[in-house]
């Protein structure tokens, strides 16, 4: 009903809002001192050549992709018991059908400037299999955590999109590399270079103080201009009652949406 009635679609921030714990596990390392140290090692080590201003400026936009990154997962599956059973209510539960072209044409036709956006298959692994070394590759995207998940939820078969709002924070990413480098400079000679980035990254990092954290919202809406051209149908839940079934039917046939019916997953069926 928000989509029909308000024309926004939501994306929300994946780590704050998504309940899976593991859903970009490598951005999450970033919540703890020592998972900072372990991705400023492998960063400072095996991707940036150990050049301190590389480490740093690669540290500070994993930060960034931690904050201004936004994600929305559909599914592969046309009917799942699993789905179905997990994401609904009191099998009141409707399933809505898009396609990559759709989502991407209905981003773009938003107006929604300095955005970048992804919308791919996520890869169901074995946990540890993606440790640092794979996520951290010289040349790999930042936002590649975000399409890795653990093989405990490969029935959900997640197409995934994610909107990377990376013109509006530039500013800050400037200012967070260049408060950490001066920093740094303040920082014990003596220290190992990886634990001195360490400790003149804390005060910028730390959820009290960083900027992202403080200034970035948890949700963005994009502006949907054709709903009709987005979503190219709507399906209930197989087990809905009938006056719900006819409730989504009306509503679809108000806003011009096509009725697909109800999904017939538990209908009976013959055995010859």
């Amino acid at each position: 009903m928000a989509l029909l009635v308000n024309k926004q679609e939501r994306f929300v921030r994946p780590i704050d809002c998504w309940e899976d714990t593991y859903e970009g596990y490598m951005l999450h390392m970033l919540d703890s001192d020592n998972g900072a140290r372990k991705v400023l090692t492998e960063l400072y080590n095996n991707v940036d050549e150990q050049d301190v201003d590389a480490t740093i400026r690669d540290y500070t936009k994993l930060q960034r992709t931690r904050y201004v990154c936004y994600g929305q997962s559909w599914s592969y599956e046309h009917d799942s018991d699993a789905m179905w059973r997990i994401y609904a209510y009191e099998n009141k539960g409707i399933q809505l059908i898009s396609d990559r072209s759709r989502i991407l044409r209905m981003i773009k036709a938003s107006g929604r400037q300095g955005i970048s956006v992804r919308c791919e298959q996520v890869h169901y692994v074995p946990v540890g299999k993606d440790d640092l070394k794979t996520l951290l590759k010289k040349g790999a995207k930042v936002e590649n955590a975000y399409f890795r998940k653990r093989k405990a939820f490969a029935h959900e078969r997640e197409q995934r999109v994610i909107i990377n709002d990376t013109d509006q924070w530039l500013n800050y990413t400037a200012f967070s590399s260049q408060a950490i480098k001066l920093n740094y400079k303040r920082t014990d000679t003596e220290l190992p270079e990886v634990e001195r980035i360490f400790e003149a990254s804390k005060h910028v990092s730390d959820p009290q103080n960083n900027l992202y954290s403080r200034s970035c919202p948890a949700t963005i809406l994009i502006n949907v201009n054709n709903v009709q051209d987005y979503i190219s149908g709507i399906r209930v839940h197989p087990q809905s009652k009938q006056w719900f079934v006819d409730l989504i039917e009306k509503i679809c046939s108000q806003y011009g949406i096509v009725f697909k019916g109800q999904s017939p997953l538990y209908q009976s069926v013959k055995i010859v």
